[in-house]
């Protein structure tokens, strides 16, 4: 992304082709519930190795606790990880608010790159630091 900012006629960009776009585009209007939700778990899935690795090292810490004091962590866990996800789900059913979003994200599409490749790297940075 820093590089698409500061470089962008360098090399390829950091986007799928146009043409998926348009195959996407195409297939999401003639899918049916049923198989969306089948993409949805079929996606699940492959985010098994990101988020699953977490989820088990949050388990092995909490076996080590108290039966209680677990499930109780494990609640809280499930809820700070599960909220966001609910909100941002209410937040991309609510037409007229993504439509704004949509609008302004395309008229600053250049600078939110440069915030969200640079927000990447200093997390890495501090990730870095602290191992």
């Amino acid at each position: 992304m820093l590089k698409d900012y500061f470089l962008p006629d360098m090399g390829p960009r950091l986007q799928a082709p146009a043409a998926v776009g348009r195959w996407v585009g195409k297939a999401a209007h003639k899918m049916t519930v049923p198989a969306l939700a089948l993409g949805g778990f079929l996606i699940g899935l492959c985010t098994v190795p990101c988020s699953g690795a977490v989820y088990l090292a949050v388990l092995a810490l909490l076996s080590a606790q108290p039966t209680a004091t677990a499930f109780g962590y494990l609640v809280l866990y499930n809820v700070m990880f599960i909220v966001p996800l609910v909100a941002v789900l209410i937040a991309a059913s609510a037409r007229p608010a993504l439509n704004k979003l949509s609008h302004w994200n395309l008229h600053h599409k250049e600078w939110v790159r440069l915030a969200l490749g640079t927000g990447v790297v200093l997390m890495g940075l501090a990730i870095l630091a602290t191992v």
